[in-house]
Formats: C-alpha cells, sequence, structure tokens
C-alpha cells in the first residue's frame, strides 16, 4: 500500500475477476485496517 499511497488516486482489489474494493488508497487502510489511531 505504500506505492499505491505514493502513485495512486484509486486502488481496485480483484479475486476471482470481481472487483472487491475500490477506493483511495487511505480509505481502504482506514476501512480495513484493525489498527486504532487516537488524533488529539
Amino acid at each position: 500500500m505504500i506505492d499505491a499511497d505514493l502513485l495512486c488516486d484509486r486502488v481496485a482489489f480483484i479475486s476471482n475477476g470481481d472487483i472487491v474494493a475500490m477506493d483511495t488508497p487511505k480509505n481502504l487502510k482506514e476501512k480495513n485496517s484493525s489498527h486504532q489511531v487516537l488524533i488529539e
């Protein structure tokens, strides 16, 4: 995802010929991450 952050505006993940996720790299990481960050 580091390369996607640097090079892409949008990313798609394909599984068995179907697009299973498509969004900005930032949004995909936020939606699918189990890590939490607290910003104060």
